[in-house]
């Protein structure tokens, strides 16, 4: 057992107007498991990407626009607080904050590196 002290954990700029707190990892020793929260102005989000894991988007407050690519057709979601949003892996995927207010959101992945160019790419 560990325990993380995340008091001194500051919001990084991830891209412009998204705000990321890295809350567990590899970076903190954690090997399978990587969890994050991140702040999101209106407008910002990803852009269209992939990963090779699953990936958890938990709404903490405001709303998304998530899009993903099935096999059969892009499919379009609006999620807002206390929804989570299960992306199955190897789905290309985007998000977008389309409202005016912060939206923060908690990021959860079965693997302890999930930005290694070996699980992740951006189209």
């Amino acid at each position: 057992m560990s325990i993380i002290d995340n008091s001194g954990v500051k919001l990084d700029e991830w891209r412009p107007g998204v705000l990321t707190r890295k809350l567990a990892g590899a970076f903190s020793k954690v090997k399978s498991l990587f969890f994050m929260e991140q702040t999101l102005y209106s407008g910002k989000g990803a852009p269209l990407h992939v990963h090779q894991v699953e990936e958890l988007l938990y709404i903490k407050s405001g709303a998304l626009k998530v899009s993903i690519d099935t096999p059969d057709e892009v499919q379009g979601f609006n999620v807002s607080t206390n929804q989570t949003v299960v992306i199955p892996s190897s789905y290309p995927h985007s998000f977008v904050n389309e409202t005016d207010a912060e939206t923060v959101l908690l990021v959860f992945f079965p693997h302890g590196d999930p930005f290694n160019p070996s699980i992740t790419r951006y189209l």
